[in-house]
C-alpha cells in the first residue's frame, strides 16, 4: 500500500511502544490509588482453547478508606 511505510506494525507496537506506555500508566495509577480502595469491574470469556480471556475491565470507583461502609 503506497504511503504506509511510516505506519507502525502491530508487533512493533506490542514490543516497543506498549512497554513504555504501560510503565507510565502503572506509575500514574499507583499514585492516584495510594491510600484508597479501588473498585474494578471485569468481564471475561473463553477462547477456542477454553482459556479465560479478559474482554473488558473498567475502573468504576476510587474511594477513600474512611468513606467505605458496610452495606
Amino acid at each position: 500500500m503506497p504511503g504506509s511505510g511510516d505506519l507502525p506494525t502491530a508487533r512493533w507496537l506490542r514490543e516497543k511502544y506498549e512497554p513504555l506506555i504501560k510503565t507510565e500508566y502503572d506509575e500514574k495509577m499507583k499514585e492516584l490509588s495510594k491510600g484508597r480502595n479501588i473498585a474494578v469491574l471485569c468481564d471475561e470469556t473463553t477462547n477456542r482453547k477454553g482459556e479465560a480471556v479478559f474482554i473488558h475491565c473498567k475502573l468504576v470507583g476510587v474511594f477513600r478508606r474512611q468513606n467505605i461502609g458496610v452495606l
